[in-house]
This record gives C-alpha cells, structure tokens and sequence, in this order.
C-alpha cells in the first residue's frame, strides 16, 4: 500500500516507477518554464535598467535641461581627458619597464 497525493493506493513496484517518472518529468517540465519566466524577467529589467541609464544620459544634452551640457564643448573635454590617460598609461609603462629592468 503507497501513499499517492494523499490517497492510500495498491500499486505494483512497475506501476510506482511509471507514477515516479511522470513526476520527474513534470518537476523538470515546471522547473524549466519557471526559469524561462524568471530569465525573461531579469532580461526586461536588465534592458530597462539599459535604458534609464541612456535617457540619463542623453538628458544631460537636452536643451530642455536647465543644467544642458553643449555637446560639442564636452567631445573636446572627452578628447582632452583620453589624451591625458594615454600619455599617463605610457609614462607608468615606462616606469614598469625601468623597474623590471633593474630587477
């Protein structure tokens, strides 16, 4: 005698591993849709999170912000900052070549 959704039933061993697998195979089918729906909600909050930070972004340029930045002003300061840090990168490369050098 098994216990079987809560209801006494004789069942053969054969019959038992039949019952057994179709709950496998239903956990794994339920298992695998819930991560599906679970996947699909972490990619749409992932993109919004994306997209917040993009309107962010661009917002900073609007020319309806109070605080507006003129894009062509903030490309030279980008431009100046990059060659700031190349020329900072190279000068550490150098240093790094001179210790291992006298090492």
């Amino acid at each position: 005698m098994k216990v079987y959704l809560g209801i006494k039933v004789q069942v053969r061993n054969q019959d038992f591993k039949k019952i057994t697998n179709m709950e496998n195979t239903y956990d794994k089918t339920f298992q695998f849709e819930l991560n599906n729906l679970e996947d699909g909600i972490s990619c749409a909050q992932n993109e919004i999170i994306d997209l917040y930070n993009i309107k962010e972004e661009i917002w900073r340029y609007h020319p309806n912000n109070e605080q507006f930045i003129n894009p062509i002003k903030e490309f030279d300061s980008i431009i100046s900052k990059i060659s700031h840090l190349e020329k900072h990168i190279i000068t550490i490369e150098s240093d790094i070549s001179h210790l291992k050098s006298a090492h």
